[in-house]
C-alpha cells in the first residue's frame, strides 16, 4: 500500500520537538486504505488535524476529543470507541471499551501517553493499561511516541516492552542517556528531527 502524502511546507516551520512536529512523523507511517487507531494524548490529536484529504483510511479512537475533531470529516470513516469516560484519562477504557477493541482488526495504532522506565512503557492507571494492552493485540503496527517527560511519568502499570512496538517516535529533545537507554532496551528509533532515518 502507498503511504499518504502531504506538503513538506508547514512541517518546516515547526518547532524541534513540539508535538505539531511528532505528530507529522507518526502521519508519515500512515499508509492509505488502513483502518488505524489513535488512543487518547496529545500528540494523537495533532494527528487528527494532521490527516490529509483523500488519505483513504478509517480511523477508530478512544478519545472523545479526537472523535470530535474528526466527526466533520466526511472522507475518513470514524468509529468512536464507547463507554464511561474516565475522569482519570479523559478516554473511555473501561470493559466496553475493551470488548469492542478485541472484535477489530486494526492495521496500525498510536499509543498515547506513555511513561517509560527501560525496558518497558507503562502508564499510572491500572484500567489504561488494561485498554492500552488490548489494542496492542489487535493492532498489526504499533507505535508509541516518547518525550522528556515520558522519563518523568510514574509506570506502574506495564504495556508492552520492545517486541511489541514496530517504532517509537522520539522527540528531538529527548537527550542522549534517554535515547542511549530506548535503544539498550531493543526498540527501533524513528527521530522526530530526522524521521526517514530509522535507527
Amino acid at each position: 500500500m502507498a503511504m499518504i502524502t502531504h506538503s513538506n511546507s508547514v512541517r518546516a516551520t515547526e518547532r524541534p520537538g513540539s508535538r505539531r512536529l511528532l505528530a507529522w512523523a507518526a502521519v508519515d507511517l500512515i499508509q492509505h486504505g488502513e483502518f488505524v487507531f489513535l488512543d487518547r494524548g496529545g500528540v494523537n490529536r495533532e494527528v487528527a488535524d494532521l490527516l490529509p484529504q483523500g488519505a483513504g483510511i478509517s480511523v477508530a479512537t478512544n478519545s472523545p476529543a479526537i472523535a470530535a475533531a474528526l466527526a466533520e470529516r466526511t472522507d475518513i470513516p470514524l468509529i468512536m470507541i464507547g463507554g464511561k469516560v474516565s475522569m482519570e484519562t479523559g478516554a473511555c477504557i473501561d470493559a466496553e471499551a475493551i470488548a469492542s477493541v478485541e472484535k477489530m482488526n486494526i492495521d496500525r495504532c498510536f499509543i498515547g501517553s506513555c511513561g517509560v522506565s527501560p525496558p518497558r512503557l507503562g502508564v499510572t492507571d491500572h484500567a489504561d493499561a488494561l485498554f492500552k494492552r488490548s489494542v496492542l493485540s489487535r493492532s498489526s503496527n504499533c507505535h508509541a511516541v516518547i518525550t522528556p517527560d515520558s522519563f518523568r511519568q510514574h509506570t506502574s502499570h506495564l504495556i508492552a516492552g520492545p517486541s511489541a512496538i514496530e517504532l517509537v517516535i522520539a522527540a528531538s529533545s529527548l537527550d542522549e542517556d534517554q535515547v542511549a537507554s530506548l535503544r539498550a532496551a531493543g526498540f527501533r528509533l524513528l527521530r522526530e528531527s530526522g524521521y526517514k532515518d530509522v535507527k
